[in-house]
């Protein structure tokens, strides 16, 4: 019983549940503050050719202001655009936007690998094309 107890009781007290945290726990935390802003970015980038400068750029028109959180930033340094924000337990949420190998990944002291969901789509871009000749 002592055993059970030191085994699972750290992670029923800070997790909520027997077993330790995994990517999968870190998936309703990206889908409701993570996709709306890569959505927005992704939406920024189709509109304008090249990625916003911060996640202020996405005000008004592309995210609301109340849906920034704090510990969000977005870089784009050289042609590797990224995303991040801070989440529970002191992790990190990266959105990785390299084409070919899309995805969220999760990093912090229980958890490090990538969350299983898929690259984050858009709409085709409703801009009008341009007539052919």
């Amino acid at each position: 019983m002592v055993t059970f107890a030191f085994h699972f009781g750290p992670n029923l007290i800070n997790f909520g549940k027997l077993g330790g945290l995994n990517a999968q726990d870190f998936v309703g935390t990206v889908n409701h503050d993570g996709v709306p802003t890569v959505r927005a970015i992704k939406q920024y980038q189709s509109d304008h050719g090249s990625w916003p400068k911060d996640i202020e750029a996405l005000t008004p028109n592309y995210l609301n202001a109340a849906m920034i959180h704090g510990g969000q930033d977005f870089s784009c340094s050289g042609t590797t655009p990224q995303f991040e924000f801070w989440t529970k337990y002191n992790h990190r949420v990266i959105y990785d936007f390299t084409p070919g190998s899309e995805r969220w990944t999760v990093a912090g002291p229980f958890v490090n690998g990538p969350i299983p969901l898929p690259p984050v789509a858009i709409s085709p871009s409703a801009q009008p094309v341009s007539p052919s000749r």
